[in-house]
């Protein structure tokens, strides 16, 4: 993952809610493995009013395979 990085499974039932309670004025860069759930995340927080949100296009694969930096 990414230093710094809030780990929510938007698979999961609570995932909407945990994404909530999140500061909405804060700036978010979403993240998964290949990009498909963390669209699902973001549409949610887009919906729910979050202010500056990025979406990583090329998910986690796609940052290790341009060998930024992670933290393990």
């Amino acid at each position: 993952h990414l230093k710094g990085a809030v780990n929510i499974d938007i698979l999961k039932s609570d995932a909407t809610t945990k994404i909530d309670s999140l500061n909405h004025e804060t700036t978010y860069l979403v993240y998964c493995r290949s990009g498909h759930r963390s669209g699902m995340a973001v549409k949610h927080m887009v919906k729910s009013k979050f202010k500056m949100i990025y979406e990583m296009s090329d998910g986690f694969l796609g940052w290790t395979g341009n060998k930024l930096p992670v933290k393990k």
